[in-house]
C-alpha cells in the first residue's frame, strides 16, 4: 500500500499495519493514504449529492413563502410596482399603475417587471403574490451557486458552509419573501463568479 507523510510517500512493509510507514532511517512516521490528505474524504458522488440535496432542501424550507403571504406587497411603493407594473405587462402590455382610474408610469425600469415578473403573470394571473415564484426561484438558484463555489474553494465541506452561511444572512432570507430586485440580482451575481 503506498502512503504518503508530507510530499513524500512510502510503502508499508510486510508486517506493518496500514498508517505506519518505515523510512530510510527506520522511523515510524504516521501516513494518510496516498492522494489529496487535505481532502474531505466526500469525494463520492452520491455522497456529493445527498449532501447537496440536503443544503437545497434546508433553503427551501427556509424561504419559500406563499403568493398568498407575497400578495401583501409589504416594501411600498417599490413591491408594489414591480408587481403590479409586471401585471399591466402581462395583462394590457403597459408599464405602470393605475390609481384612481388614471395611469401613471413606472419610477423604475421596466426590466425586472418585463423579464422576470411578467411571464409568471401571464400564466397566472389571478393572485398579485405569484410574483414571488420567480424571486424564490432565484434564491434557490443563489444558493447552488453558493455551494458551488464553496465547494470549488474548499471541498464538499466548503460547499455547505457556503450555502448555510448565505442562509444565515437574514436580508437574502427576509428578501426572499418579497418580490423585489435584491435576491434574484444577488443570486445572478454569484452564478456569474
Amino acid at each position: 500500500m503506498t502512503l504518503r507523510h508530507g510530499r513524500q510517500k512510502f510503502s508499508t512493509p510486510a508486517g506493518k499495519p496500514a498508517g505506519i510507514a518505515v523510512t530510510d532511517k527506520n522511523e515510524d512516521l504516521p501516513c494518510y493514504p496516498a492522494g489529496d490528505r487535505f481532502s474531505d474524504g466526500m469525494n463520492d458522488k452520491s455522497v456529493i449529492i445527498k449532501i447537496f440535496i440536503l443544503a437545497m432542501l434546508t433553503g427551501v424550507i427556509l424561504l419559500y413563502t406563499s403568493p398568498r403571504e407575497a400578495s401583501d406587497l409589504a416594501i411600498v411603493p417599490d413591491s408594489v410596482e414591480y408587481a403590479v407594473g409586471a401585471w399591466n405587462i402581462a395583462m394590457s402590455g403597459t408599464f405602470g399603475i393605475r390609481l384612481d382610474g388614471e395611469f401613471h408610469p413606472s419610477r423604475y425600469s421596466p426590466w425586472f417587471s418585463l423579464l422576470v415578473l411578467s411571464p409568471v403573470y401571464s400564466i397566472a394571473p389571478d393572485e398579485i403574490g405569484n410574483g414571488i415564484i420567480p424571486v424564490f426561484l432565484y434564491s434557490i438558484v443563489g444558493l447552488c451557486a453558493a455551494f458551488f463555489i464553496g465547494r470549488r474553494l474548499a471541498g464538499t465541506i466548503g460547499g455547505v458552509l457556503a450555502c448555510l452561511s448565505l442562509l444565515a444572512l437574514s436580508d437574502y432570507r427576509v428578501m426572499s419573501r418579497h418580490i423585489m430586485t435584491d435576491v434574484p440580482a444577488a443570486a445572478l451575481v454569484l452564478v456569474m463568479c
